[in-house]
């Protein structure tokens, strides 16, 4: 039985990693080093130069966390940060791919949560509007509160687009994309260089 090699749970494409020939039939554990520390660069110059924070750690048995891009929206006498974890997944046969999770941290005086995971803006507005509401309770009414709300999951939104976007635009300048072009009844699948 065969199985797909590589897998994604967020980013658009598969951003496929791989040594060369050479290097593979070397087993060159450094060039996987080398090839992290260039990724982690790639970010640190990039868009990213004051919000990437270097990890290198595994979080699952074929995950590493190699770094973490912080943004933060000051809206409603609060804070929201948004953390994008930046992932390396080892392939099933070879190879690796980048991917990405995201979760958010509300911060004010009234309250502190987080690991609020996989939430886009909406949903996060929406799941935490009673804690918003309270803490702002006397700075305006529930029709301020109804054109406020829209426009700050709008914002939270677009704040989520925009930072996986350029994410997304880096992870094409140190990988291959690829699409899976088949994918048979036994688990096989073909990839081929995006256009």
């Amino acid at each position: 039985m065969a199985t797909s090699n590589f897998y994604k749970k967020n980013a658009d494409k598969y951003y496929v990693v791989m040594p060369s020939e050479e290097e593979a039939r070397i087993e060159d554990i450094n060039w996987w080093n080398d090839k992290i520390k260039e990724i982690q660069d790639r970010f640190s110059d990039n868009r990213f130069s004051d919000g990437f924070i270097e990890y290198n750690k595994w979080i699952s048995r074929d995950t590493r966390m190699i770094g973490r891009v912080e943004v933060k929206l000051h809206y409603l006498n609060t804070d929201f940060y948004l953390y994008v974890d930046i992932l390396l997944r080892s392939g099933y046969y070879e190879g690796a791919n980048l991917d990405y999770d995201w979760k958010w941290y509300i911060l004010n005086d009234y309250f502190d949560i987080d690991n609020l995971t996989e939430l886009d803006g909406y949903e996060l507005v929406k799941e935490y509007e009673d804690w918003l509401i309270d803490y702002n309770w006397d700075v305006f009414n529930m029709g301020i509160w109804a054109m406020h709300k829209e426009r700050l999951a709008k914002k939270l939104d677009n704040l989520l687009y925009n930072t996986t976007k350029d994410i997304e635009e880096t992870f094409k300048e140190i990988s291959i994309p690829m699409d899976v072009v088949a994918r048979f009844s036994n688990g096989e699948t073909w990839y081929a260089k995006s256009e």
